[in-house]
């Protein structure tokens, strides 16, 4: 066992004492771990690690506001089987541990006298650390309510505006109970969120709101309450599928959500979750996706305001109207990976010029990219079909650069301006080659 020091206070079996959980979670933003080192509190050369628990009476972990007497747990797994376990710690003790320098696993639980035995109210997670031999290694720990019981009177006191939310970091069990409580939470407080699901997990079975135990995330369209306040949204990793919805978008009451990232764990995207045709979502300019999305389904994020957008390389379908009608994206880059491009998928993206096709495309979509301003496409070889209207209302198309034996929509609606389709289909036959126009009408073949 790591031999273990106390600092900052006297530790007394089961001794509880008040304690603020502002410290450890204001450093959210913070790494999960970092290590720096501290020579004047090392003369000895010694390899130590020193953890700072929650509640100082000075400092970054400042005590600002007192929910309740919690103690503390800090474990810890490193090199050569060495480990340590310490638990009824007092808020504002630094924990100091004789190590064995290299790569440890930490570990901090905190709980209130009514935990029940085997639970937490917050926990940081097995977290990484290097400790760099001879050097007296700091590790900063930020964690995660699991449970709801102290989210409100933490957002009391810490506060959180339009330009300054609060960071919650959750690791809750995403049921109906748990969801309805966290926002009614939120509401209570009347405070602005950066809301991290990460590290929830899925409930034990089907659920209306929350995440389902086959992986389904569904956010609950149907009440308002403490939606408006959230900020940025991290979906949880468990997850699997954003719901789709034929009534109110699955976003529905989100109206001032900024940021959404999907996590590593989404696969599909379901129809209308994000969909702004009745502008709830005019603040959402920005979707992270992970490397796990590979279908998005129709209506997805119609009419939202993306200021740019990467798809992820796992992608392989755009569903109709997924992103139409958005009025900031000037380019954009479809992944080799994606198959099939909807229909009207980028239609009326009014300042969209720039579209780089991914080379697994092989069919675009009647309206896909109509109505937008691009001004040259190149259609690479493994697009064999082009729907009605595809690239029609682009009055700065100048350049087209197709591939051979590819199927036009020729009439009633070309797939190009002008006369493209015909040239190309009647008068070449069908043959590759770059076609261009000066006045968007007459088209013809370069040599």
């Amino acid at each position: 066992m790591a031999d273990v020091k106390f600092s900052g206070g006297t530790m007394k079996k089961h001794l509880i004492s008040v304690l603020s959980l502002h410290g450890w979670l204001c450093i959210a933003g913070m790494l999960l771990l970092c290590t720096c080192f501290n020579p004047l509190n090392n003369n000895k050369g010694e390899t130590t690690l020193s953890i700072t628990l929650p509640g100082a009476s000075s400092g970054t972990n400042r005590a600002a506001w007192n929910p309740t007497s919690f103690i503390y747990e800090v474990s810890g797994i490193g090199p050569g089987g060495q480990n340590f376990n310490r638990d009824d710690l007092i808020g504002g003790q630094t924990v100091t541990v004789s190590v064995a320098p290299g790569q440890w696993q930490l570990r901090l639980l905190a709980k209130a006298p009514s935990t029940p035995p085997g639970e937490c109210e917050a926990d940081s997670g097995w977290q990484a650390c290097t400790v760099i031999a001879r050097q007296n290694n700091r590790a900063n720990m930020p964690m995660r309510f699991c449970s709801t019981t102290y989210i409100t009177d933490y957002l009391n006191d810490v506060g959180g505006t339009l330009t300054a939310p609060a960071s919650l970091r959750l690791a809750l069990e995403l049921d109906d109970t748990a969801w309805g409580a966290l926002f009614t939470a939120i509401d209570i407080a009347g405070v602005y969120v950066d809301l991290d699901l990460s590290a929830c997990t899925r409930a034990s079975g089907p659920v209306s709101s929350g995440l389902g135990s086959t992986g389904e995330f569904n956010p609950d369209s149907t009440s308002p309450t403490g939606k408006d306040k959230i900020i940025s949204l991290i979906l949880p990793e468990a997850a699997n599928v954003i719901v789709g919805s034929f009534g109110p978008q699955t976003f529905h009451h989100f109206s001032n959500l900024m940021e959404v990232k999907t996590g590593n764990g989404i696969t599909v995207i379901g129809q209308h979750a994000f969909d702004n045709t009745t502008n709830d979502l005019d603040s959402l300019t920005s979707v992270i996706f992970g490397d796990s999305v590979h279908t998005i389904e129709f209506y997805a994020f119609e009419c939202v305001p993306l200021v740019s957008l990467t798809l992820p390389n796992s992608l392989y379908s755009i569903g109709t109207d997924a992103f139409s009608r958005n009025n900031n994206l000037t380019s954009l880059t479809i992944p080799n990976s994606v198959i099939t491009i909807g229909d009207n998928a980028f239609f009326s993206n009014i300042h969209l010029q720039s579209v780089t096709i991914g080379s697994s495309v092989n069919s675009i979509g009647a309206l896909a990219f109509s109505t937008c301003d691009i001004t040259s496409i190149v259609i690479p070889d493994s697009v064999t079909s082009i729907g009605a209207g595809a690239f029609d209302a682009n009055s700065s198309l100048t350049s087209v650069t197709i591939g051979a034996d590819v199927t036009l929509a020729v009439l009633p609606t070309p797939s190009f301006p002008g006369d493209l389709d015909f040239v190309y289909t009647t008068t070449h036959l069908k043959q590759a080659g770059t076609y261009t126009t000066l006045d968007g009408v007459s088209w013809s073949k370069q040599p």
